[in-house]
């Protein structure tokens, strides 16, 4: 179904929409929930406090892009169930891995504010070829392993991680760059 329709169920109140949100961008909603969490059951609980709140949250909010928001929003329930679990520093997941690289690249800049550094990644990723964005993001934002991201990109797994590295590398000349300008 259409991001349009939903929207519109889900601005005129018609409960339908969640099972329509459901059967749209569930398996997608689920696979951002899992590149997080392990368990199942908690991804699927995860799936389901997301719908609750988009529930909540349209109307005012309309989303430009539907599946994205909602898949910001599974990513930020995930993230929560795994601090409150006490299980983030005890993973050896995809996300642990994907966490310690880019916080070396950022774990100096704490002279940034959170706001300024998102705005110069914003920038920086603006910046750079599809390709990159994709692999950045795929890794860095929904913690997928690199050889899923090479499936995604039709390249290989040793093309990914060259790719990381190098975008890493100019992330952290940058945010020296922008540390020297403070």
């Amino acid at each position: 179904m259409k991001d349009d329709k939903i929207m519109d169920k889900l601005l005129s109140r018609d409960e339908s929409a969640l099972s329509d949100i459901r059967s749209t961008y569930g398996k997608y909603l689920f696979r951002t929930a899992s590149n997080i969490l392990s368990d199942e059951t908690e991804c699927e609980e995860c799936l389901d406090d997301a719908l609750i709140e988009a529930w909540k949250r349209i109307p005012p909010q309309r989303p430009d892009n539907l599946g994205g928001w909602l898949s910001v929003i599974v990513r930020n329930r995930a993230l929560e169930k795994l601090k409150m679990a006490g299980r983030d520093k005890r993973m050896a997941n995809s996300m642990t891995v994907s966490l310690s690289e880019i916080g070396d690249v950022i774990a100096d800049e704490q002279d940034i504010d959170a706001d300024r550094l998102y705005g110069i990644i914003e920038k920086f990723l603006s910046g750079v070829s599809t390709e990159q964005r994709k692999a950045f993001v795929g890794k860095y934002y929904f913690f997928e392993p690199s050889a899923k991201i090479a499936l995604k990109l039709g390249t290989s797994e040793k093309r990914v991680n060259l790719i990381l590295f190098r975008l890493r590398k100019k992330l952290r000349k940058i945010l020296e760059e922008e540390k020297r300008s403070l």
